[in-house]
């Protein structure tokens, strides 16, 4: 197929393009690793040239701050109001994360509404290009599953195989998603069970009552944004691909949920944030809106203003020195980032440009790796072992609450 001006000529039959994408197929899995179905990393070879990714790369244009234009001037308290009327007139329950989703999608069914030739075009392509690989196997979303804004963020993408990690990704979060909501049932079917068979006594556990649950939780958290140590965030890295922003903004919600939860909670700083950073913004639309308030300090301050006299020490994979002994009164510091492989020589360079020391959590030194398992956790994963070795002042401990499923053997 020749493309001579950036425009898609198909007459008749997409038979060229099937063939393009056969061929992609088969060198994929031939230089590209699958890992049982899923794949969370792609090696940086050069894929070979393909003639339509030359026309789907020309509207990449239309790149991630076209993406985050469309939400950035959301008003929510202004859609709260807008939800208060509406439940005044028609009485129906609907919770303002799901009035804010459906204005979310309704700016994006006006964007994909607005296209032009050749932006339909390139829609078109991606769409086909979808549909190739979902019948070639992959485990990515069904066409029917994929929403406006999926196919409007793939189209940031420059190549298939970028575009296939992002579809991967969608059915990663599907999946967690769903587990969750298996755990929240179980749950309520072992409370429901307990009363029926009259095992309660009738005595209600606090932890039945979700609100009372929540207001301890805030007011350990209250507590430690007073007089607790803090734990910064580094929000000063480049996230800006939906394949960075979504997972990202999901292990800040996790990372902030746990440390709500534990006995003895950090005080959570998030510095070089700005109101409309990309990452906040997708976590205040998407986590953050339903409560009624985050007990976290978000600042666009970094952390030498902030705590110019304090020890610190920054996390990174990438550095030689292991942090041997859990210090308490030590403030520690993470890159706020989802690629670890990639991100992790860049927080290392920037504790080295600030002249910090920099550290590396003691995993060789205590538990032994489970085959094929990377060292480089997420950021929320992390958290949950610095709160564990918090409490316990064990490393061991803390690996086997934070991670029990990345340990072969214990050291």
């Amino acid at each position: 197929m020749k493309f001579n001006t950036y425009l898609l000529k198909i007459s008749g039959s997409y038979s060229s393009l099937f063939n393009t994408l056969r061929k992609f197929h088969l060198n994929f899995h031939r230089n590209y690793p699958l890992l049982s179905g899923n794949m969370t990393y792609i090696c940086d070879k050069q894929l070979p040239p393909f003639s339509y990714i030359r026309f789907t790369k020309c509207y990449s244009t239309l790149k991630k701050s076209f993406i985050s234009s469309l939400t950035e001037n959301i008003d929510i308290e202004e859609l709260k109001e807008q939800m208060r009327k509406q439940r005044n007139v028609t009485s129906e329950r609907i919770s303002i994360k799901e009035f804010v989703a459906t204005e979310i999608n309704k700016r994006y069914s006006k964007a994909i509404e607005s296209f032009n030739q050749q932006e339909t075009k390139a829609l078109k392509v991606i769409t086909l290009e979808h549909s190739f690989l979902f019948h070639e196997g992959y485990d990515i979303p069904p066409a029917e599953e994929m929403e406006n804004k999926h196919w409007l963020e793939a189209l940031t993408f420059e190549t298939i195989a970028d575009r296939l990690v992002y579809y991967l990704s969608l059915q990663d979060m599907k999946r967690y998603q769903v587990s969750i909501r298996n755990d929240r049932e179980n749950l309520e079917d072992l409370i429901h069970n307990r009363n029926a068979d009259g095992d309660s006594c009738g005595i209600i556990l606090d932890y039945e009552i979700p609100d009372r649950l929540l207001r301890w939780h805030n007011n350990r958290l209250a507590s430690a944004m007073q007089f607790g140590i803090p734990l910064i965030i580094d929000m000063g890295f480049t996230v800006s691909t939906p394949t960075e922003l979504i997972p990202l903004s999901q292990q800040l919600w996790e990372l902030y949920c746990t440390n709500r939860s534990h006995p003895d909670p950090y005080h959570l700083v998030f510095t070089n944030c700005t109101p409309s950073h990309p990452v906040y913004r997708y976590l205040e639309l998407h986590h953050l809106v339903e409560t009624m308030f985050i007990l976290a300090t978000f600042t666009d301050k970094n952390h030498l203003q902030l705590f110019p006299t304090q020890e610190k020490v920054y996390l990174s994979a990438q550095a030689k020195q292991a942090l041997i002994k859990y210090d308490p009164n030590t403030i520690y510091i993470m890159g706020a980032y989802h690629d670890p492989l990639v991100r992790n020589k860049e927080s290392f360079a920037r504790a080295k440009e600030q002249k910090l020391p920099c550290m590396r959590l003691p995993i060789d030194e205590h538990v032994k790796w489970r085959h094929q398992i990377h060292k480089d956790l997420d950021i929320n994963l992390v958290v949950d072992i610095l709160l564990s070795v918090k409490q316990s002042k064990s490393w061991k401990t803390a690996f086997q609450t934070g991670v029990p499923h990345m340990i072969n053997q214990i050291l």
